[in-house]
């Protein structure tokens, strides 16, 4: 009887060796190909083989630092206590 024990214990070593290094082999396999997938597309973008060009930008009405400048101004104003004039 404990020989059987002792076969079926090793078996099930052999097997969970066996699945364990199936399971290695995979994660190893997606991190190679994930690193030399990533190469490629940094070399096609380097070299400009591939150009994906985005929508162009709006025109916009008013200048972002002025806005940024009056809004300043106004927070400011707020706080030294003296009344806004428009």
């Amino acid at each position: 009887m404990m020989s059987q024990m002792a076969t079926v214990a090793a078996e099930a070593a052999v097997i969970g060796e066996a699945l364990l290094g199936a399971a290695l082999l995979l994660v190893w396999t997606a991190i190679e190909i994930i690193g030399y997938g990533g190469l490629l597309i940094v070399i096609v973008r380097r070299q400009r083989w591939l150009v994906v060009s985005a929508a162009p930008k709006p025109a916009r009405d008013i200048r972002w630092g002025a806005t940024v400048r009056a809004a300043g101004l106004r927070s400011r104003r707020l706080q030294s206590g003296r009344p806004q004039t428009a």
